[in-house]
């Protein structure tokens, strides 16, 4: 383990930076003086956009934990988060590759890998307001600032409203009556919808910014 800039760790251990408080809980779990915490699935998104010049040139949007949070305070964080058990709900219909694809990619059970799928749209949506989902396998919502959009964000976040349901109005709505809402990983989002609560940074600058944090 190394915390900062510096080095530790036995030989054939594998080496991992943590930032000052993170360090010290971690020698406490390997002393055996903290019991480990009980890992959840879980599941987070990238939002990036072009900011040249020069091109090529990307910038991540980033969020930073409040620092009264017990895990990770005052980090900077992507959008993501807990899996609902709602999650793995097999309504939900989505663009692009299927489950066992999917759990390929991240090496899961087709079941849990549908699970963390939703999860980052759903996760997504509350912490950014970017719904990458929409009426039909072409599109994504472009505009979520509504009061209406607004109230489903905050009912996903009480769970008092699932993904599922959410999609399941969003179908409903569409034009077309045989429309079926799908998520879409990976889809271009419009920028005017990202909340406040976080910023976009250029990519290199906040990994620079993140290791000088850490000493």
């Amino acid at each position: 383990m190394a915390e900062g800039g510096d080095r530790a760790g036995q030989p054939g251990q594998t080496e991992i930076r943590f930032p000052g408080q993170l360090a010290d809980q971690a020698r406490e779990i390997m002393a055996g003086a903290r019991p480990p915490v009980t890992p959840r699935d879980a599941a987070t998104v990238m939002l990036l956009r072009a900011a040249g010049p020069p091109p090529g040139r990307l910038e991540v949007y980033m969020l930073r934990r409040q620092s009264s949070m017990a895990f990770a305070p005052g980090a900077q964080v992507f959008p993501g988060g807990a899996v609902d058990p709602r999650d793995a709900d097999e309504e939900v219909a989505w663009a692009g590759p299927d489950t066992p694809a999917w759990g390929r990619i991240f090496d899961a059970p087709p079941e849990l890998a549908r699970a963390l799928v939703c999860a980052a749209v759903r996760e997504t949506f509350e912490e950014s307001g970017v719904l990458l989902a929409g009426p039909d396998a072409g599109a994504v919502v472009a505009d979520t600032t509504s009061d209406d959009w607004e109230a489903d964000r905050t009912a996903l976040l009480d769970r008092s409203l699932s993904l599922a349901e959410l999609l399941g109005r969003l179908e409903a709505s569409a034009v077309e009556g045989d429309a079926a809402a799908c998520i879409r990983l990976g889809a271009s989002f419009g920028e005017a919808v990202v909340l406040a609560r976080g910023a976009f940074e250029a990519v290199a600058e906040a990994l620079d910014a993140e290791v000088a944090a850490e000493g």
